[in-house]
C-alpha cells in the first residue's frame, strides 16, 4: 500500500487525509505517533486535557514493552506508590519464556524517588519453569507463586514432577530470595489447586482431588491449610476434621467447599480465610444428604459448626451428631443431617462475624420456612482474650426478620463491609418503614436494605428493578413506577444479587454503598440508563453520582429510547467468589475512598463537554460534582479504573499518549495524581526529512532476552500486537477473575 509522503516535520499527515486512502487506523496511529515522537516537542499532556482540579497525569508503565501493551491492572497498593500489571511482552529484564507469553507476565511498577520502575513480579523459569499463578499480599509488599522446578524440556518431561511454594519480598531483585514455603508435594493426577490466602500470605488454602497429609483419616482430597510462617517449620494441614481424638474427617462422601456453594447460581468466598489466616470457613455435607453446613476451622485445631440452633450448654449446646460422638464441641452437631442447606455468605475480616442464609429456623423469631439471612458471632465466652482455638459460636440472630405472614423472603446478599458491621441485602418482604426520602419498601418487590449489626437496625435503602415499571421474581413481578419504562438494554438489577461479580462496594466499616441500578431511585434521575449511586448509612441519604459534569447534558439525563448508544453508567464489580488476598483487600478494584468522599467510575455517555468519542471514559465523583478524568477522546474505551483509599491516585489504562513520550499507541497505566509528582521529560527536536517522518510502518517485533528460557517444541508463541481491543479484553478479564480453583487438563497449566 502506498502511503502519502511527508515532507518537513511541519507537514504531518492529518487522521482525515490518511483514512482517505484506506489506511487501517491502527497503522494511521504508528505513522503518527511516530512522527509526533521523532520530530515534534510536545508541553506536559496532562496540561492540554480539563482534569480535576490538582490532579495531573503521571505514566506508569513503561515506554518499551516489546511491542505490546498493558493487559490488566492486577493491584494497587494502599498507598499507590506500588502497583501490579500484565503484559504479553517480555521487558524490563523478564524472560521471554513461552508462559509470559501464552498468558501474560505480571510486572511491578514502584514509584522511586524521581521515577516509576519496573520490575518482573513472576517466577522465573529457572526456579520452575511450570508456574501457576500466585497472589500478592494486601500491602503489595508479597508475592507467592508455586509451580514445578526442573528443566524446561517441553511437556513429554512432566510427569513425575513435585509442586514448589515461594514467598517472595516484591522489595527483593525479582530473580533472588525466593523463600520455599512448605515441602515439596508430588502432583496429584488433577493438580493441587490454589484456591485462597490470608491477606499477609501466611495462610495459603489449597485444594486437591487426593490426600496430601498422610496419618489423618480423611475424605479423598479436600482443602488444606498450608502455615507458612509456623514457629517450629512448615505446616500443611487439613481443614475438614472433627474435633476426636486423634481427628479425623467431617465428611466422607461430600466436597469441602472454601466459602459458598461451588458450581451455585452465586458463590461466595467474602473473607472465608480470615485476615490473619487463623479462621477459616468451609461448607460441606454429613451423612449422604447433600446439604451442607456451615463450619470454621480454628487456628487448625478446633472445628465449629455455625449453622445450627444455638443452645444452651458447652460449646453453645452442640452435642455430636453420632451415637458414638454424642459429647459436647464434637462435630457435627446433633441434626446436621437433616437442617436444610446453608449458603455461605460472607465474613468480617477478623472472622469475628460471618453470614450466612438458610431456610431452616433456627431462632424463635424465624417462623416460616423461607429463605433468611443469619449473622453468627464467633468469640470468647469464658475468658475475654482466649485463644483462636478456644472460641465458640456466641451469639445468632436472624437479619432478615419479616411479617410472620409473609416472611422476608430472602433474595439474596449484595455487599458485606470488611468490618462486619454492614451488609446490603434484597428481599421481597416488608422489613422496615420508608427511608429518608419517604420512599417505602414494597411486597414482592425487590427491596434493598442495608442491617447494622453494632445498633441491631434494619435501613430501607432503594427498590430496584426486574425489568420496565416492574420489580420482583420473574412469574411475580409488581408494578414499580420507579422502574424506567424501557431499559437501554437486555440487563437489569439482577445481576447485583445474582451474579458473582456485582457492582457494588462499601467503605471499610460500610457506612457508604456505592452500586447501579436502571432504576430511577432519585428524583432527579430521568433516563432510562444503568446509574451510579451512592447511600450514605449515616444519614439515610441516597444521592445519585454519575451527574453531568457542571449540569451537562440535562445534567447526565441524556435518554436514548431507541437504544442506539450505550449511556449506562458502572463501577468496578465486587469479586466476591475470588478469595484471593489481593482481590478480597480491593487491590484492583476500589472504587471508593475509605471516607466515602471519592468516587469514580466509567460511562459511554457524554458527561462532559470534552468527552468527544462516544466511548467509555473515566469520571470522578467529588462533593457533589463530577469531573473527566480520562481526556474524553480516546480512541479505545478506558478501562481499571481504581482509586486509593486516601484519594490521591487514580489509576486507569489506556491506549492514549498522555505523556509527551508515550506515542506507540499501546496500552499504558496513568494515575491521575493530586498533589506533587514527577515532571514529563520532554521530546528531543530533530531534523527529519521525507519517509524518515513516517516512523515504522508496522509493529516491532517482541525482542527476546539474551539468556532466557527458550519456547519449548511445538510451543505457539502469540504474535505482538497492540492494546487489546475492548471486546476481547473483556472477554480476557472474565477468564482472569474467573475461579481459579478449577481444575485443569495436564496440558493447559497457563492461566
Amino acid at each position: 500500500m502506498d502511503l502519502p509522503k511527508v515532507g518537513k516535520c511541519d507537514a504531518a499527515p492529518g487522521r482525515a487525509g490518511m483514512r482517505g486512502v484506506g489506511v487501517k487506523r491502527s497503522t494511521v496511529k504508528t505513522v503518527i505517533g511516530a512522527f509526533v515522537a521523532s520530530c515534534v516537542t510536545l508541553a506536559s499532556a496532562s496540561a492540554a486535557y480539563a482534569l480535576p482540579e490538582g490532579r495531573h497525569y503521571e505514566m506508569i508503565s513503561p515506554l518499551y514493552k516489546a511491542g505490546y501493551g498493558v493487559r490488566l491492572i492486577e493491584a494497587i497498593s494502599p498507598d499507590g506508590n506500588s502497583l501490579i500489571f500484565t503484559s504479553l511482552g517480555a521487558f524490563a529484564g523478564a524472560p521471554s519464556n513461552h508462559i509470559g507469553f501464552a498468558t501474560g507476565s505480571a510486572y511491578l511498577a514502584k514509584r522511586e524517588a524521581d521515577q516509576w520502575v519496573t520490575t518482573p513480579a513472576m517466577l522465573p523459569a529457572t526456579v520452575a519453569p511450570y508456574e501457576t499463578p500466585g497472589d500478592f499480599s494486601a500491602t503489595l509488599s508479597e508475592a507467592f507463586f508455586y509451580g514445578q522446578p526442573g528443566p524446561d524440556m517441553g511437556w513429554a518431561q512432566f510427569e513425575h514432577t513435585e509442586s514448589d511454594f515461594f514467598l517472595h519480598s516484591l522489595s527483593a531483585p525479582p530473580t533472588s530470595n525466593f523463600e520455599v514455603a512448605g515441602e515439596s508435594l508430588p502432583v496429584p493426577p488433577r493438580f493441587i489447586n490454589y484456591v485462597g490466602a490470608s491477606l499477609d500470605l501466611s495462610h495459603i488454602v489449597l485444594s486437591s482431588d487426593v490426600g496430601l497429609t498422610p496419618g489423618v483419616a480423611e475424605a479423598t482430597g479436600g482443602l488444606y491449610d498450608l502455615v507458612t510462617r509456623p514457629n517450629n517449620g512448615d505446616i500443611l494441614r487439613f481443614i475438614g476434621l472433627d474435633n476426636d481424638s486423634p481427628p479425623k474427617a467431617i465428611a466422607q462422601s461430600c466436597d469441602l467447599v472454601l466459602g459458598g456453594q461451588e458450581g451455585a447460581i452465586k458463590s461466595s468466598t467474602f473473607y472465608s480465610v480470615s485476615a490473619d489466616g487463623s479462621e477459616i470457613f468451609f461448607t460441606t455435607c454429613v451423612g449422604g444428604s447433600k446439604r451442607p453446613q456451615l463450619y470454621v476451622r480454628l487456628a487448625g485445631k478446633r472445628t465449629l459448626e455455625i449453622s445450627r440452633p444455638l443452645e444452651s450448654g458447652p460449646f453453645g449446646g452442640c452435642v455430636g451428631e453420632l451415637e458414638s460422638k454424642a459429647v459436647p464441641g464434637e462435630v457435627p452437631c446433633r441434626g446436621a443431617s437433616t437442617r436444610r442447606a446453608a449458603e455461605y455468605v460472607g465474613a468480617s475480616s477478623d472472622g469475628s462475624r460471618v453470614f450466612f442464609m438458610t431456610e431452616e429456623p433456627l431462632v424463635g423469631t424465624d417462623t416460616d420456612t423461607g429463605k433468611d439471612l443469619y449473622m453468627a458471632t464467633i468469640g470468647c465466652s469464658q475468658t475475654p482474650n482466649c485463644a483462636t482455638s478456644e472460641k465458640e459460636v456466641t451469639g445468632l440472630e436472624q437479619v432478615s426478620q419479616g411479617a410472620a405472614s409473609q416472611g422476608a423472603r430472602m433474595q439474596g446478599a449484595v455487599a458485606l463491609s470488611a468490618d462486619g458491621s454492614h451488609i446490603y441485602f434484597v428481599a421481597l418482604g416488608v422489613l422496615t418503614g420508608e427511608n429518608q426520602a419517604k420512599a417505602a419498601p414494597i411486597s414482592g418487590a425487590d427491596n434493598l436494605y442495608v442491617y447494622d449489626s453494632a445498633t441491631q437496625s434494619l435501613g430501607f435503602v432503594a427498590d430496584l428493578c426486574t425489568g420496565p415499571l416492574e420489580s420482583g421474581p420473574e412469574g411475580s413481578q409488581v408494578e414499580d413506577n420507579r422502574c424506567p419504562v424501557t431499559f437501554s438494554n437486555t440487563q437489569d438489577d439482577k445481576s447485583l444479587w445474582l451474579s458473582n461479580e456485582p457492582e457494588a462496594q462499601t467503605t471499610q466499616n460500610g457506612d457508604v454503598f456505592i452500586f447501579t441500578s436502571y432504576g430511577q431511585l432519585t428524583a432527579d434521575d430521568t433516563d432510562d440508563a444503568r446509574d451510579v449511586y451512592r447511600y450514605d448509612a449515616e444519614d439515610g441519604t441516597l444521592k445519585r453520582v454519575s451527574d453531568g459534569e457542571n449540569g451537562y447534558d440535562a445534567n447526565g439525563n441524556r435518554d436514548d429510547k431507541a437504544g442506539t448508544m450505550n449511556n449506562d453508567a458502572g463501577i468496578a464489580p465486587t469479586k466476591i467468589s475470588e478469595p484471593h488476598s489481593a482481590v478480597q483487600a480491593e487491590l484492583g478494584l476500589r472504587t471508593i475512598t475509605d471516607d466515602g468522599s471519592r468516587v469514580v467510575f466509567t460511562s459511554a455517555g457524554a458527561l462532559s463537554s470534552s468527552a468527544t468519542n462516544g466511548l467509555v471514559n473515566a469520571y470522578e465523583w467529588h462533593a457533589g460534582k463530577v469531573a473527566l478524568v480520562s481526556t474524553g477522546s480516546d480512541e479505545q474505551p478506558v478501562e481499571d479504573v481504581v482509586i486509593t483509599p486516601l484519594g490521591q491516585d487514580l489509576f486507569f489504562l489506556t491506549v492514549q499518549g498522555l505523556s509527551a513520550q508515550d506515542t506507540d499507541g499501546a496500552g499504558d497505566v496513568y494515575d491521575a495524581r493530586t498533589g506533587a509528582g514527577f515532571p514529563t521529560p520532554p521530546v528531543a527536536r530533530r531534523e527529519c526529512e521525507s519517509d524518515a517522518c513516517q516512523g515504522p510502518l508496522s509493529e516491532p517485533a517482541a525482542v527476546l532476552i539474551p539468556d532466557s528460557a527458550l519456547p519449548g517444541a511445538g510451543e505457539v508463541i502469540a504474535s505482538p500486537r497492540r492494546h487489546t481491543r475492548h471486546k476481547k479484553l473483556k472477554r480476557h478479564k472474565r477468564r482472569r477473575h474467573g475461579r481459579r480453583g478449577t481444575k485443569r487438563p495436564r496440558a493447559s497449566r497457563g492461566r
